[in-house]
C-alpha cells in the first residue's frame, strides 16, 4: 500500500492506521528523557501537535497493547526505553476553553474542561485505579487553601 502525506493530521494513531507518511523522529524520544523540562518551541505548522501524540502513544500506560501497532516499524520501537507506556497520561487542550465572558466564567469553563479530562483519563486507567480515585466533577482544579 502506498504511503500518503496526511497533510494537517496531528493524531499519531490515524497516521499509522492509514499507513501515512511521517518523518520518524523518534529517536528523541530517548533523549527528552534527559531533559529535565522540555520546551517545544516552533513556527507554526511545524509538527509541535503531532510530536506531543507520538509521546502520548508512547508512555501512555492504556496504550501498552499497542506498541508494536503504533511504534514496531520506528526507531523507538526497536530501541524502547524503561519509561515505555509506563505512565498515565492526561491530554489536556485548553483551545476548547471558552474564553468569553467573566473571569469566573473562564474559570468555570477551564475547570470543566480539566475535570473531564481527568475523568476520561481515570475511566481508560480503571484497571490500575480499581474504582479508588474519582474527580469532583463540579469542583474547582485549583488547589485547596490549607492553613500552613
Amino acid at each position: 500500500m502506498k504511503r500518503r502525506v496526511l497533510y494537517a493530521n496531528a493524531n499519531y494513531e490515524d497516521i499509522v492506521r492509514k499507513n501515512g507518511y511521517f518523518v520518524d523522529k523518534t529517536a528523541y524520544v530517548e533523549r527528552l528523557e534527559y531533559i529535565e523540562n522540555p520546551v517545544f518551541l516552533r513556527p507554526r505548522r511545524f509538527g509541535k501537535s503531532l510530536w506531543c501524540r507520538i509521546l502520548e502513544c508512547y508512555y501512555d500506560i492504556v496504550r501498552k497493547d499497542d506498541f508494536e501497532r503504533l511504534f514496531g516499524h520506528t526507531w523507538i520501537g526497536k530501541n524502547p526505553t524503561p519509561l515505555r507506556n509506563s505512565l498515565f497520561v492526561l491530554h489536556l487542550d485548553f483551545s476548547v476553553v471558552d474564553h468569553a465572558g467573566t473571569i469566573a466564567d473562564i474559570e468555570r469553563s477551564f475547570n470543566l474542561t480539566v475535570n473531564d479530562k481527568a475523568e476520561t483519563m481515570i475511566g481508560l486507567s480503571e484497571a490500575w485505579f480499581e474504582g479508588n480515585l474519582a474527580i469532583d466533577s463540579t469542583g474547582s482544579t485549583s488547589p485547596r487553601n490549607t492553613p500552613g
